[in-house]
This record gives structure tokens, sequence and C-alpha cells, in this order.
């Protein structure tokens, strides 16, 4: 019995021995790590690698909140309809979550402590919005280069918003291609507010995006028949808003069902986003002195020398005069 317990037990240490040598045979050998960290080293710069390949397919493969590609906004809306002067307009262009999200990423870049929320918040009821605003203007809700004071109420540059208007701006009216739209100003209406017949002075092309309720758009072009169009949100109008006569009137309908689930400061219907490109620096300052001129009778230096006030005091009340 001993003599078989021994021959077992050669057996046994056999076995294992043929079976470590398989395994050993399966093992992958890793090269030699050159100093003591390179293997995590090198490990951790092949994980960061492959998140961030991970990470880049996600954002590729994520549909995007808004149509940001223009070629494909473009093909999927009908033909632009044709309004006086080479404008062009796109009906429902944005659909109700791509409106929602434009409203709300604009809302995002606003400065809770500017003039323009300020006087939103100061005009939260029917009553006060009344009192503080008799002509039923828009008003304000976030600017980024405003086009003839060039002053922001938007804490960072929308520059999505606006690479995109004006790649869509030179697609609907090859006529701007020119200009760089660098400004966007939003602003937000009551119902039945709206704008009387004006033209945007020393201005140009521009492209708008109606939100919220219908307006009426007037198009008044000099000796030529008036035309009128309903405006419903995600509309898009390109115009040459510095040579059109046009006027601009809320309804009284309700705004769509997304309007009631977003913040719009009281009795606020209605937002109208305009981009275009801004004055230049100099062209501001040639207009202010011609306005200095013409309404003071003297030039800006004059006024200051005269008044002891700053420069910049009547750069920005005469550029709006």
């Amino acid at each position: 019995m001993l003599a078989a317990l021994g021959r077992s037990d050669r057996y046994l240490a056999k076995r294992a021995t043929v079976l470590t040598e398989q395994h050993r045979s399966q093992v992958q050998v890793l090269p030699m790590a050159v100093g003591p960290c390179a293997t995590a080293s090198h490990t951790a710069t092949q994980w960061r690698a492959a998140r961030r390949a991970r990470d880049c397919a996600k954002a590729q493969a994520a549909p995007s909140p808004f149509p940001f590609d223009v070629d494909a906004l473009l093909r999927r809306c009908g033909e632009p309809e044709v309004l006086p002067m080479g404008g062009r307009l796109l009906r429902g262009a944005l659909t109700e979550s791509e409106q929602r999200w434009m409203y709300e990423e604009i809302g995002r870049h606003s400065d809770p402590a500017s003039d323009d929320m300020e006087s939103l918040r100061a005009t939260l009821t029917p009553q006060a919005h009344a009192e503080g605003n008799s002509k039923n203007s828009p008003m304000p809700y976030v600017c980024w280069l405003h086009p003839y004071a060039r002053r922001s109420s938007a804490r960072a540059r929308p520059t999505h918003f606006l690479e995109w208007a004006d790649r869509l701006m030179h697609a609907l009216a090859p006529a701007s291609s020119s200009l760089t739209i660098n400004s966007m100003v939003a602003q937000l209406y009551a119902a039945g507010g709206g704008l009387r017949p004006h033209l945007d002075e020393n201005l140009s092309w521009g492209i708008s995006i109606s939100l919220g309720s219908e307006a009426t758009f007037e198009c008044l072009p000099a000796g030529a028949k008036a035309t009128r169009v309903t405006l419903r949100s995600g509309d898009i109008v390109v115009a040459e808003f510095g040579k059109l006569h046009h006027a601009v009137s809320t309804s009284a309908q309700p705004p769509p069902a997304w309007w009631a689930r977003v913040e719009t400061f009281g009795p606020r219907t209605r937002c109208n986003v305009l981009f275009r490109q801004a004055l230049s620096k100099a062209r501001q300052r040639d207009l202010c002195e011609r306005r200095a001129m013409k309404v003071h009778g003297m030039s800006i230096a004059q006024l200051v020398a005269m008044t002891g006030k700053e420069e910049a005091w009547f750069l920005k009340l005469l550029v709006a005069a």
C-alpha cells in the first residue's frame, strides 16, 4: 500500500507540472516596463484615449437639440415665401422642442443683474406693465452687441447662434453675403404690443426668429403694394430691414403650449430674436457726431467742454436719438 501511495504522489506531482506548463503557455507576456511607474502610466494613457474616443462617438451619435446644420434645416423645410425687396419667409422652420430650447438657451445667456432683466422683473403684472410701458412696446430680454449702442446684457457671446444665423441668412438672401452677423437682440412682447411702421436706419440685412404668439408682419416698400403676413412660432424672416419699412403687431391668440413651461416674465406672450451686423465703432462715432451737430449745433467735444459730462455719456445718448 505504501508503494502504491508513492506512485500516486509521483503521478499527481507530474500532472501538476504539466498543467502549470500549459497555463504558462496561455498567458500573454507583457513587455517589461521601463521605470517603476511606466506600466501604470501606459495603462492610464490608453484608458484616457479610449474614454475620449467613446465620448466623441457618443457626442456624434446624440441628436442635436437645435438645427445648427443649415443645409439639413433647409432640406426639411418647404420653399421659402418671397417677401418684398428680396426678403424671404421660412415657414415652420423650428419644431416646438427647438423653439423652446432656443428660448431657454438665450435666457441662460442673460445677466440677472442687467438693466434689461431688472425692467422685466419690475413689470411682471399687467398693471405694472401698463404703467411702465404705456406704448406697449417690446421690452429687451437678452442682447449681445446692440446694433446701434454696441452694448451687451448677455454674460457670454452666443457664438453658436450667431454663426448659425450668419449661415442661414446668407443661404436665404445671397445679397447679404458681404455682411457678418455679430449682434443678437431678443425682445419680449405682450399681447397687442408691437412696433409702428419704421425703418432700421443705417443698418442692413437681418434675420428674425419668431417664438410664442402669432404676430402680423407688414412689409411697406416705398411706392409698392404693402404685404401683410402672419408669423407663427418657429417662422424665420430674412429682410433688408434698413431699407424696407415694416411694422409688427402681436395678436391676442395664446402662445404654443411650451410657452407655459418657461419663464416669460408675466404678461409677455411672444419673443422675437433678431440677428444682424452691428455698427462698427467708427461708424457709430460718425453718426453720433452728425446727430450732435443736427440736434445741438455743436460737436461732441464742444458738448463735453460745455457740460463737463463724459464723452461716453453723449455717445450713449446720441446713438439712440
